[in-house]
């Protein structure tokens, strides 16, 4: 809905209707259910990776496996310390 930027820092920010929001705000506002609440930001980065390619502009640029590659390498990008995290604490796996 609006101008990409492209950073050299993995970061996002949360913003519905140009309007930004706390994690439970945001959970309220787009009605999440309890799993999706619970992986806040896995189901987030989820969402914002799967819909890059909505535009057909940047979607007639790339094949397939392009496209699956890049949803992957954003949805990883955005998510990766979460899910390092959630491994350590949660389940008790080393992660170096």
């Amino acid at each position: 809905l609006g101008k990409l930027t492209y950073t050299d820092a993995t970061s996002y920010h949360r913003s519905a209707e140009g309007n930004s929001g706390t994690k439970k705000k945001m959970i309220k506002k787009f009605s999440f259910n309890k799993m999706q609440s619970l992986f806040f930001e896995t189901y987030s980065a989820y969402l914002i990776s799967s819909n890059i390619f909505n535009d057909k502009t940047v979607s007639n640029k790339y094949n397939y496996i392009q496209k699956k590659a890049i949803i992957w390498m954003i949805f990883f990008q955005m998510n990766y310390k979460f899910i390092f995290n959630f491994l350590k604490k949660k389940l008790g796996i080393r992660v170096h």
